[in-house]
């Protein structure tokens, strides 16, 4: 059976259309998956990394409150910053609780 040359030309380019569709086909495909990829990478890993940093800023807080009671002589003002020290570990212990 011997095709004409624009039967082969058709059959050539409804390959190529086939494959170029496929191909498309597999990469959208990949794209949604990706995409689901990146939103539990957003929804998980940005809560972490926030509440870390929220960790670490109650840390710090902590930290120069314990130096500013070290330099106080008044007892009022040691009182009033050890609650705000024990303020700032319930935070710590909050956002632990949030992890």
């Amino acid at each position: 059976m011997t095709l004409s040359v624009a039967a082969r030309l058709k059959t050539g380019f409804g390959c190529i259309m086939l494959v170029l569709a496929v191909i498309a086909g597999l990469g959208i495909f990949n794209m949604s998956r990706i995409e689901s990829n990146l939103n539990s990478i957003v929804s998980i890993n940005n809560k972490e990394s926030s509440a870390a940093t929220e960790m670490l800023k109650s840390k710090f807080r902590q930290a120069y409150l314990i130096r500013d009671m070290a330099l106080m002589s008044d007892q009022a003002e040691m009182k009033a910053t050890l609650a705000r020290i024990n303020e700032a570990r319930k935070n710590y212990g909050g956002v632990r609780i949030f992890v």
